[in-house]
């Protein structure tokens, strides 16, 4: 039997937990509510989309459609770009596609590309350094992917300590009541 978690002063569990409603919260990221609880089950974390981020955010801060936006090309060109190339600012001779469009959307257009898709959510507590602490840790003769599971575990360590905090307001509250 499926049993339903009680509001705390009109605050459900998981905006209790995170500071977000869980509903708003999807609508703001363009998901279902139900994706903003498997991000919970799968990363620990509503405010993580990914299980680590793209080589165009690590090279270069941004997801591959705000640097396609930017050069105004296609996202898919700089994925190519990156492979072949190994940089997105180097262009070849190989044009005679430019400028068409095989569908009836422009890709600027589609939800794949114009809803949030980075890596981190800005709410994340790792948000503004991650990239520092990459860096970092590859200066000091690590991997990416170990360098990625250090900041999750460091925004984890950060998350349960602002947790703990916002537990300890809520049983305050509780105990007034």
């Amino acid at each position: 039997m499926k049993t339903r978690s009680k509001k705390i002063n009109g605050v459900n569990p998981f905006e209790q937990k995170w500071g977000v409603n869980a509903k708003d919260f999807a609508k703001e990221e363009r998901v279902t509510p139900e994706a903003i609880y498997m991000r919970v089950r799968n990363f620990g974390t509503p405010f993580q989309r990914l299980p680590k981020p793209q080589l165009e955010e690590i090279m270069y801060g941004k997801t591959t459609g705000e640097l396609a936006h930017e050069l105004g090309c296609h996202p898919v060109t700089i994925k190519k770009r990156l492979r072949e190339l190994g940089t997105i600012y180097l262009d070849n001779a190989y044009t005679h596609n430019m400028g068409r469009q095989y569908s009836d959307k422009h890709w600027t257009e589609s939800n794949r590309y114009t809803k949030p898709s980075a890596w981190l959510h800005p709410l994340h507590p790792m948000y503004t350094s991650w990239r520092y602490e990459l860096v970092k840790h590859l200066l000091n003769g690590g991997t990416i992917d170990s360098a990625i599971e250090q900041i999750i575990a460091k925004g984890n360590w950060l998350r349960d300590g602002i947790l703990a905090g916002k537990k300890a307001i809520f049983e305050k509250l509780e105990k007034s009541q």
